[in-house]
């Protein structure tokens, strides 16, 4: 017992050590963070190389916590600086953790040095975390992201959280207020939710529905003439759609033409041979603008895809766009 109570003070010692450590940190701790999330950015190393670059980090013997980095921040510092230091202990935290570089790298913000990715449960448990701090200078750095992080993924089960945060936790500002707003937009479309409903036409004029297709799964090709990738797509879209049980699974092409592009719309449909069955417009916007359509399903641009439940509810509304990921998204909601 009492070699017990000698040992009190070292250990009290050893703790305070470590807590100093993590929130004694720089600039210039923050610059590594930085330079080691653009460095594998970049480059991609070998895990040897990651892991010596892992060994010169703040946080190769500690833990680190985004509440440590946040009194570090200023104003000289860019939103941008912030957030690559940010995502680069967060990358680092993951790497250690045995989790791949795809999956432990940044994807709340679009970039061409990695494939796109959705942003996964590590991203929005960073979101979470870093709308959890008191640091306006973090949160402006992650509310600039949010509106193009929604119009390039959509939403997830994790946005409605991700809006509790921020209203409860950011000040009033421009910025919060355009994040709440496109959130807002976006929410109607997260998984599970109903399939928000939108009178459409066919090649005759008549009027169609999403729920006209209630009890099957349903698969919406969303394209248009003007569209490059859209029609090169169609193809093997459809080729896709034809090795399907059709009292199951019903395979839509639906287009955003405007009125004025009716016709190339038809001739277009009869060269890539869709069925007229299945062939759909959208109605117009009065105003020449978008359609009732777009607006409501936030179509920033196409081709778009969207799977939608036997039951009418949403299981993808901004589903894969390589058709053999989009394949075996329906496979898995057989």
């Amino acid at each position: 017992m009492k070699f017990y109570y000698r040992l009190l003070p070292i250990v009290a010692v050893m703790f305070s050590v470590l807590f100093s450590q993590a929130q004694s940190l720089t600039r210039d701790d923050l610059k590594k963070f930085y330079d080691t999330n653009e460095y594998i950015a970049k480059h991609h190393p070998s895990s040897q190389v990651i892991d010596s670059l892992l060994a010169t980090l703040p946080n190769a013997n500690t833990t680190i916590t985004i509440a440590d980095m946040a009194p570090v921040f200023d104003k000289t510092m860019s939103m941008l600086f912030i957030s690559k230091a940010v995502d680069g202990l967060y990358l680092s935290d993951g790497l250690r953790q045995g989790i791949d570089l795809d999956e432990a790298r940044d994807a709340v913000s679009f970039t061409t040095l990695y494939p796109f990715r959705r942003p996964n449960d590590r991203d929005y448990r960073k979101l979470f975390d870093v709308f959890s701090v008191d640091s306006p200078l973090l949160h402006r750095a992650y509310l600039e992201k949010i509106p193009f992080m929604l119009r390039n993924s959509g939403p997830s089960e994790h946005t409605g959280h991700l809006r509790e945060l921020i209203s409860a936790n950011v000040a009033e500002s421009p910025l919060k207020a355009e994040a709440l707003k496109v959130i807002d937009d976006f929410m109607p479309l997260a998984p599970g939710q109903p399939a928000p409903e939108v009178t459409l036409l066919d090649e005759n004029g008549r009027q169609r529905s999403l729920a006209d297709y209630k009890g099957r799964l349903l698969v919406v090709d969303i394209w248009a003439t003007w569209c490059h990738n859209c029609r090169k797509k169609i193809p093997e879209y459809l080729a896709m759609a034809a090795g399907y049980d059709k009292d199951r699974v019903t395979f839509i092409n639906l287009s955003i033409d405007k009125p004025d592009s009716h016709e190339k719309w038809l001739e277009a449909s009869r060269k890539h041979s869709i069925p007229s069955a299945n062939n759909l417009i959208v109605v117009p916007a009065d105003d020449n603008g978008k359609s009732p359509f777009e607006n409501i399903y936030c179509v920033g641009g196409v081709p778009r895809y969207i799977l939608i439940g036997s039951d009418g509810n949403l299981i993808d509304a901004f589903a894969p766009t390589q058709l053999p990921a989009l394949k075996a998204l329906i496979d898995t909601n057989l």
